[in-house]
């Protein structure tokens, strides 16, 4: 997967519709709006640079108020917001290095960004040019009269909500910026490049990525962050008077058919081998098994759940984006990775020549030392005539501090 790029995060808005100032510096969930959307960006595989938007009051009092700064947390640049929300995402991509050829720009009113998101969209500009998140329209649209009244209903077919993150390419969206000239405000990044003559690509994303703008949106989040984060509220073992969990397991396991003429990547690796597995996404069983038994360790949703063969968003997918939005649910919920170990069963390829380098890559992945990463490859011996691949993943969990 590479890491190409450049998250603009929007964080100098005034709140004057919710009343209570700068929304990124508000509570959800115990940390300010800002904390959880950069950190969902550093764990982004595709993310390389981080630039935040926001007004130096606000970082002041981000640091009275919370004790957090953006550049001692991922943010390579502060950059001072505009008047206007356009005005804001230009000066935060024109800020941008440009060793990032992708640019995504977010608001971080919408909190509940998900890694998957980023990366799905990261995908769609890397391949058209240009895209948006969105989630298409469920709701019949009525047009008003001038009096109250219904005047029309709107076909509703075809018709998408606009979230964030919006971008593409880092050329494409700068000339569109210099290029603005209507005399409306451009109000999304999309709107731009469309004028720029440019055609955004659509990305079906979580309805979960809503924009906070009143009390009862807060109220939404935190209970959206209840549902899956176990050790929110009052747990059974508190109920109970039971001691917690000092360290959770995980059990994971996945299998896929070997076919000839799809590529073979486990555990993150591309093989040479004549044979891949066959599957929705790119197949990876060992990485499939791993974010399983991560998301069990945590008592959060599965694989199939979270990630159905049944979305097309999936297809071809990298399986890394899995494992990378499971650790951080997992995160979010207050447990860190400690341990795995990995259990491969397939005739092809054989797992020994390229056992060091996926440990590495597990580790590096997971943010442990190698030595907690261990991998075993093991054969069917021709039993039950189906060249397969299986993968067993067991991971211990442990609290952060």
């Amino acid at each position: 997967m590479s890491v190409d790029t450049t998250m603009v995060l929007l964080a100098a808005g005034q709140g004057k519709r919710l009343g209570r100032g700068n929304k990124a510096l508000l509570d959800l969930a115990g940390e300010p709006l800002l904390a959880r959307v950069m950190r969902t960006c550093r764990n982004a595989p595709s993310v390389g640079e981080i630039i935040v938007v926001m007004n130096s009051s606000d970082i002041d009092s981000l640091a009275h108020n919370w004790g957090f700064h953006p550049a001692e947390n991922g943010a390579d640049q502060i950059v001072s917001g505009g008047k206007e929300r356009w005005l804001s995402s230009r000066a935060g991509c024109e800020a941008s290095t440009g060793a990032m050829p992708i640019l995504l720009v977010h608001d971080v009113a919408r909190a509940l960004l998900t890694i998957a998101d980023i990366e799905a969209v990261a995908q769609a500009a890397r391949e058209k040019g240009c895209a948006l998140a969105a989630t298409p329209l469920a709701d019949t649209l009525k047009k008003s009269s001038v009096d109250g009244c219904v005047q029309e209903t709107i076909d509703r077919q075809r018709l998408w909500r606009a979230q964030t993150p919006q971008g593409g390419r880092r050329d494409w969206m700068l000339a569109a910026f210099a290029s603005w000239q209507a005399p409306t405000l451009p109000t999304d990044e999309a709107m731009l490049l469309e004028a720029a003559g440019h055609a955004p690509t659509l990305v079906a994303c979580s309805e979960h990525n809503f924009k906070i703008t009143q009390s009862s949106d807060f109220d939404l989040a935190e209970a959206l962050l209840q549902s899956t984060e176990p050790d929110a509220g009052q747990s059974t073992t508190a109920i109970c008077g039971l001691k917690p969990c000092a360290h959770r397991t995980g059990l994971g396991w996945d299998r896929h058919r070997l076919v000839e003429g799809r590529p073979c990547i486990l555990a993150g690796i591309l093989i040479d081998c004549p044979v891949g597995p066959m599957g929705h996404s790119d197949a990876d069983a060992a990485l499939h098994a791993l974010t399983d038994a991560i998301l069990g360790a945590a008592g959060l949703d599965d694989l199939g759940t979270l990630f159905p063969d049944t979305d097309p968003r999936w297809e071809g997918a990298d399986s890394a984006t899995f494992l990378h939005a499971a650790t951080q649910q997992a995160s979010d919920a207050g447990w860190d990775v400690q341990g795995v170990d990995l259990v491969l069963v397939c005739d092809r390829p054989k797992i020994g020549p390229y056992r060091a380098v996926m440990r590495a890559r597990l580790a590096n992945w997971l943010k442990i030392d190698v030595s907690c990463v261990n991998i075993k490859g093991k054969t069917t011996e021709n039993i039950g005539g189906v060249e397969t691949v299986e993968a067993t993943a067991l991971v211990q969990l442990s609290p952060q501090a």
